[in-house]
């Protein structure tokens, strides 16, 4: 079941949507102008930084208070993760000069993710932006060994600035394999973009190299477990290379539907026929004529074919009943200048980052004020699939054509 069109008159815009595990991540905090994130997986690999810092800085120092283990070990957990959030500033902040939006950062299972919206628009803006990732990691563990050279050799300040220094470089390094949606894969595929003139052949060949380098992620996991008998080890390689491989095949795919639905246009996936009222019918009659018998959830208010608002049930249970018999539609509407729609010339993808972003599930189609029809998510699905029919190699053509 559809949810009724809402509208914006008290909640915000909502992000787009994100991927997975992320959909439900915690807002923490806002950061020069961008939203902090965490997703309840982040809790789980916090935890287990901490008590293998702990068990590491057991066995290099041993003798120490136990306080004074726990201190050091949250401490460079907290320093570990503010890292990854740096390391992900640098992309968000590069984008963002390009001209990019950027919705925020989340920290999850595996590190970090900015959330931007759609793609860069040109190679040096995707090599850009994913460069500087490396790059920060790289500062940051130049940053941590000077300061390692101000504590004592052999405290817990030295071994957990060491630490931090080898874990930034560690993932300076890994970020700049040339796999897809690596940071190194970006580069690589930035490049591809440059050669080819094409991003999404590009994105295809980077995202090939992706699942290659996940495959053998999840090799070495496997022989670690077997070999060394090393299991969280091996185990936690297998899970990235699986995610990096997860990762890259959505990546593909999003490349592909945005292509698609910049040249398909809402007045294709449409439909027509959407149930309207006059703005001079009460409420009671609006409720027993139209709700309980027609079934809907929402109506567009129009008169004399003009466009004068919207009604959902939200705004009828808001209107106290007594004042149904009384109350008329207009009274209680949404008017019309407070609704979001969209033009039937718009593409199906700007519309489709609308409902994202508004956190609608359809728009009315609205031209002149005249109201053209109604746009759903199942609408664009619908026209996606026949698109992806009449053209199986993903040809840039229309369905028709």
């Amino acid at each position: 079941m559809e949810a009724p069109l809402e509208t914006r008159r008290e909640r915000k815009p909502a992000p787009a949507a994100q991927p997975g595990i992320l959909a439900g991540a915690i807002r923490i905090g806002r950061i020069a102008g961008l939203d902090i994130r965490v997703d309840a997986s982040w809790f789980i690999i916090a935890a287990l930084v901490a008590s293998s810092l702990l068990m590491y800085f057991v066995a290099r120092l041993p003798n120490l208070p136990l306080a004074h283990y726990w201190i050091a070990s949250i401490a460079a957990t907290l320093l570990f993760f503010g890292s990854i959030l740096i390391h992900e500033f640098s992309h968000s902040l590069v984008a963002r000069s390009r001209g990019l939006e950027v919705h925020g950062i989340t920290l999850f299972v595996f590190g970090g993710v900015s959330l931007l919206r759609g793609e860069p628009r040109r190679p040096g803006e995707e090599f850009a932006i994913a460069i500087v990732g490396p790059l920060t990691s790289a500062v940051l563990a130049a940053v941590f060994l000077a300061a390692s050279m101000n504590f004592s050799s052999g405290s817990l300040a030295w071994e957990g600035a060491r630490w931090l220094a080898f874990i930034n470089f560690a993932l300076a390094v890994f970020n700049l394999l040339p796999g897809f949606p690596l940071d190194g894969g970006r580069v690589f595929r930035a490049v591809a973009w440059k050669i080819t003139g094409n991003l999404r052949r590009a994105t295809r060949v980077a995202a090939q190299v992706g699942a290659a380098i996940a495959y053998g992620l999840v090799a070495l996991g496997v022989l670690q477990i077997l070999l060394t008998g090393q299991f969280l080890g091996g185990l936690w390689l297998g899970l990235i290379g699986l995610f990096l491989l997860s990762a890259a095949h959505r990546s593909v795919e999003q490349v592909e539907l945005r292509e698609a639905l910049s040249r398909l246009r809402v007045e294709q996936a449409m439909r027509a026929g959407c149930p309207e009222i006059s703005p001079d019918v009460t409420v009671q009659h609006f409720v027993d004529d139209y709700v309980f018998k027609g079934g809907e959830r929402c109506f567009f208010v129009a008169e004399n074919g003009i466009l004068q608002g919207l009604l959902t049930l939200q705004d009828v249970r808001k209107a106290p009943r007594a004042q149904w018999p009384s109350a008329l539609v207009k009274d209680i509407m949404v008017p019309f200048e407070s609704v979001r729609s969209v033009a039937p010339s718009d593409s199906l993808f700007d519309a489709f980052e609308k409902m994202n972003q508004e956190g609608l599930n359809q728009l009315p189609v609205i031209e002149d004020r005249v109201l053209k029809g109604m746009l759903t998510r199942n609408d664009v699905f619908r026209l996606m699939g026949l698109y992806l029919e009449i053209s199986p190699s993903g040809g840039p053509q229309e369905p028709g054509a």
